[in-house]
């Protein structure tokens, strides 16, 4: 399982018609020992697996959505130390591996329709990243835009091609995420948490955290 989140890496095996580029953003499946069933992706890559054939899980490498994000960024943040590590490594690999599959499914054979050249990409995840080092004080869309240098049209339909969310369903799934991880560590309070992510009011605050999460905030690290 593969996730390039900056740079580039090839991937080759003499087997294979062919190297691997990935670049930033994106994600793929090479040969493993083991796979089993679920969804028709996964079914194709383990018939391969069980012949003793290399295969990429797809012919083409996917954007790294926000979920498949979340998941990562748990990995990489992970608090845990010995046997709870090795258990938690292996519970979110199990989960990364159905963002995947759920990934190529929602894909298909689907064309590029706004993202079609590397300079576009690399613009959509520039204004990803200006997005989320901002999140206090988020520019509007025509402002990110201009600082991306991509074209408002191309920026609002790129940005859903490439994430499967709109700019503001992206940020405010990141900010809620942030602010849950928050809460279950206890480190601030809620209003604390609330104005730093950017959010105009506790009420606004909650109303979104319950919406998303099916609890307040307050309630988070208690139950």
């Amino acid at each position: 399982m593969h996730f390039n989140l900056l740079g580039k890496i090839s991937i080759l095996d003499k087997t294979m018609p062919g190297a691997f580029e990935l670049t930033d953003n994106q994600h793929n499946i090479f040969y493993g020992k083991e796979a089993e069933g679920g969804n028709a992706a996964i079914k194709r890559f383990s018939d391969h697996v069980a012949s003793g054939r290399s295969v990429a899980f797809s012919d083409t490498n996917l954007n790294i959505d926000l979920p498949l994000q979340n998941c990562i960024n748990a990995v990489l943040n992970c608090s845990y130390s010995d046997s709870l590590k090795r258990m938690y490594f292996f519970s979110k690999s199990i989960e990364l591996l159905v963002l995947q599959a759920e990934s190529f499914d929602r894909a298909g054979n689907k064309k590029k329709l706004y993202v079609k050249k590397d300079y576009d990409r690399e613009r959509i995840l520039y204004a990803r990243d200006y997005l989320l080092q901002h999140m206090e004080c988020p520019p509007s869309l025509t402002e990110l835009s201009r600082i991306a240098g991509i074209n408002e049209f191309k920026l609002k339909r790129g940005f859903k091609e490439t994430f499967n969310q709109t700019v503001f369903e992206y940020l405010s799934d990141t900010r809620l995420e942030l602010a849950k991880n928050d809460l279950l560590e206890a480190r601030k309070s809620v209003t604390e948490i609330a104005f730093e992510l950017g959010y105009s009011s506790l009420q606004h605050f909650s109303a979104a955290f319950k919406k998303k999460f099916g609890t307040s905030p307050g309630k988070v690290g208690r139950e």
